[in-house]
């Protein structure tokens, strides 16, 4: 369904996910915010934020297709690499 290039980024994307054993349904959003500080502590901003947007699109999928409620992902989340944080 993707090409090579996406598979491989998504896939990078899930092996980092510190919540990928969490049952979809029962993520929250300080399973993101946690990964998301986990990531920022070893790769560049740049990498944090497609890293984010990769894990995000899957989430919001899941809301599409009705699996889950809402995407804890959605708002508030601060993403690094501005002078205030950078909210998603």
């Amino acid at each position: 369904m993707w090409e090579k290039g996406t598979e491989r980024a998504m896939s990078l994307a899930l092996r980092s996910c510190s919540f990928a054993e969490v049952s979809l349904s029962r993520i929250q959003r300080s399973h993101v915010e946690a990964w998301i500080k986990t990531l920022a502590g070893d790769l560049a901003p740049s990498t944090v934020k497609t890293r984010y947007g990769n894990v995000r699109n899957i989430l919001r999928a899941a809301v599409r297709d009705r699996l889950v409620a809402t995407d804890p992902s959605d708002k508030g989340v601060v993403l690094p690499g501005t002078a205030t944080g950078g909210r998603a």
